[in-house]
């Protein structure tokens, strides 16, 4: 079996890998996200190369601000790559043992300090620089990186069939993949003599210092998988860093042996090999179901036990260990089911498998007992478990609600709830059937909901903000419905009577709206009935370009009535957005903008459809254009109004 404390990292776009790589020519460290022209976020390992270029680690291509991904490096460029993770001190003179190494080389510090490090070593006297770098050699440069922190089992064997025992970089091969850093290409290969890519090099340096070294900085959400469970032929259960358990379902159930596995979580692919042996899987979940006497793990055990050969010997022995036991769990159900009192339920759960049994709670296990009518140790444990939670809430939470004498004792008792308002702390009634937290969350909610629907009243005054707060009260006390629907059981008349009110002047101002944009003679009439929408995109325009939008808005709607204020959102989306016939109102401003000559800028002056402009004879437009292209600034026009205006 394969080390069950292997550790596992994501390979792909959005993982916590970090990827890096380096050539000749340098990119400075502060090199932003569009610095190299093949490479943006779309690449598996954007993020960990670009984490590495602000560490100094890597480079780019100069010549023509490149990264070049899948392009193979050299023994050089790696040399230079990991002595600069490593931080080695490369200012010393090393002897040199290569004669195809001259001191002035680019790379020779760094290839001279790491062979008297032992991370590097040549051939024959030649260090052969500018051969690429094969998987197999990379394997034992990362292995010698981090030996010290690199524990792992000579005599555990590899998964993969195209390594021969034996070979010079088996034991580095071990190293790094017990420790999870690499999982080969898939079909149990490593494909020891293939060339590595930049971005594959670079994913693997960078999971090395991820988990043994500590120069790179760790991008946001970094997960690595912590352990690998088998549940089944066809499902595993995998656990991450974050706490996470995720249980998977194969595509293709588990072979005997080595298998390669690749899963998603959180939109990261993760990469890892599990070592499935059916024989020793099931004799393993008999015994976990002897140790736990739950009944999921009997489930667990008799679905491996079940694939066993037929008639096989340790088939039968390990279904009688599983009829054993699971008539024991069955006498213990029983006990429980038979319980009449609370001291005899006690009695019954202060045993095997059953944990966290507070005599205590024995009054409310037998009540909670009784009302889930549990027929399952799985069962009778959660209800323990729920017992137990709902009393942890209590004393922390509710007994001190309830024990408040003063204003600020009950101010400092709610300071974990939401939504508690000081002025109305007199109106909350925390003296009924208050029982959980959640009991008290509702009362400040329903209560506050009360006040605020009793204090509304409706007027010619009342803002779009204030109906807004009160939509939220409502719901805050009545709830909806599947359909959606307010639910109004808990609304008194009075209430209902705002509501409603409340209905009406939604109503009303809707047809205001309508009304204003249907009459609206002017462009600024038009703009103040627009401005009522809360269209965002409209709201985020200046005053000019609402403007501008309004007058455009005018002439392509002329005679047209509209019934709805959706009908006049959509208009005005229009005018803003276009379509492939019609064009946006920013792309007018651009063509403007990118005029170079007067007759391009004519042709865009004429698209904008202005009075102004239209108004112009032909040497009066040309003239204007000519003026337009002259004085406009480096920002450019960003209105009908300013360009009107530079006529």
């Amino acid at each position: 079996m394969g080390n069950k404390n292997r550790k596992f990292v994501a390979v792909s776009a959005s993982s916590a890998l970090m990827a890096s790589a380096l050539a000749p020519a340098a990119v400075s460290a502060d090199t932003n996200g569009d610095t190299f022209t093949d490479l943006d976020e779309s690449n598996p390992y954007y993020d960990q190369i670009m984490a590495l270029v602000e560490a100094q680690v890597l480079n780019g291509y100069e010549a023509d601000d490149t990264f070049r991904p899948e392009r193979s490096l050299t023994r050089a460029e790696a040399s230079v790559a990991v002595a600069s993770l490593l931080d080695v001190d490369t200012t010393k003179e090393f002897d040199n043992p290569y004669s195809d190494v001259d001191y002035t080389d680019w790379y020779a510090d760094s290839v001279l300090a790491l062979t008297d490090a032992g991370v590097v070593q040549g051939s024959n006297g030649h260090f052969n620089a500018d051969y690429e770098l094969t998987r197999a050699e990379l394997a034992v440069m990362v292995h010698m990186a981090f030996k010290e922190q690199l524990e792992y089992d000579s005599s555990e064997d590899l998964p993969f069939t195209d390594v021969p025992e034996g070979i010079w970089y088996e034991d580095s091969l071990k190293a790094l993949y017990q420790n999870g850093l690499i999982a080969g290409v898939g079909n149990n290969m490593y494909a020891p003599d293939a060339d590595f890519e930049r971005q594959h090099f670079a994913a693997l340096l960078a999971r090395a210092d991820f988990n043994f070294g500590g120069k790179l900085k760790k991008p946001e959400g970094y997960v690595i998988v912590e352990k690998v469970e088998v549940v089944g032929e066809s499902t595993i259960k995998v656990s991450y860093s974050d706490g996470e358990i995720v249980e998977y379902e194969l595509d293709t159930p588990l072979e005997e042996g080595v298998n390669d596995i690749r899963v998603d979580y959180n939109g990261k692919e993760f990469a890892f090999t599990v070592d499935y042996e059916l024989e020793v899987m099931a004799e393993g979940a008999v015994e976990a179901f002897e140790n736990s006497l739950l009944e999921s793990d009997y489930e667990d055990a008799q679905e491996l036990v079940n694939m066993l050969p037929e008639g096989s010997d340790l088939r039968s022995n390990l279904q009688d260990r599983l009829d054993t036991v699971w008539s024991e769990v069955n006498n213990i159900v029983t006990d429980v089911q038979d319980a009449t009192t609370a001291s005899e339920l006690y009695e019954a759960l202060n045993q095997a498998p059953f944990v966290e049994v507070k005599e205590a709670n024995a009054e409310l296990y037998f009540e909670a007992m009784v009302e889930a009518n549990v027929d399952s140790t799985d069962g009778i444990q959660e209800v323990i478990d729920s017992v137990n939670e709902a009393q942890k809430d209590f004393a922390d939470n509710v007994q001190p609600v309830l024990d408040a004498a003063t204003d600020q004792e009950l101010l400092d008792a709610l300071e974990n709830y939401e939504n508690v308002m000081e002025e109305n702390l007199d109106q909350y009634d925390f003296s009924g059937d208050i029982e959980t937290s959640a009991d008290i969350q509702a009362e400040i909610d329903e209560t506050n909901a009360e006040v605020a629907l009793e204090e509304f009243t409706v007027d010619v005054d009342t803002t779009q903000e204030e109906i807004d707060e009160l939509t939220w009260f409502v719901e805050q006390v009545t709830g909806v419905d599947e359909n959606g629907d307010i639910i109004e059981d808990n609304l008194n008349e009075a209430q209902q009577t705002v509501l409603d009110s409340y209905n009406m002047i939604i109503d009303d101002y809707a047809k205001q709206i309508v009304s204003e944009v249907n009459n609206a003679n002017t462009v600024e009439e038009l703009y103040a009935a627009l401005e009522g929408l809360n269209v965002e995109a409209y709201n985020n325009l200046t005053v000019d370009q609402q403007l501008d939008v309004s007058q455009r808005f005018m002439v392509t709607n002329d005679g047209t009535e509209f019934s709805t204020t959706g009908e006049v959102k959509d208009a005005v989306m229009y005018e803003i957005n276009g379509d492939a016939n019609y064009p946006s109102y920013q792309s007018l401003l651009d063509d403007v903008n990118n005029a170079t000559t007067v007759d391009e800028a004519d042709v865009a002056l004429e698209a904008l459809g202005i009075e102004e402009y239209d108004n112009l004879d032909s040497t009066g437009q040309l003239n204007a254009a000519e003026n337009v292209i002259n004085n406009r600034d480096n920002d450019g026009y960003q209105s009908f109004t300013e360009i009107i205006n530079n006529f």
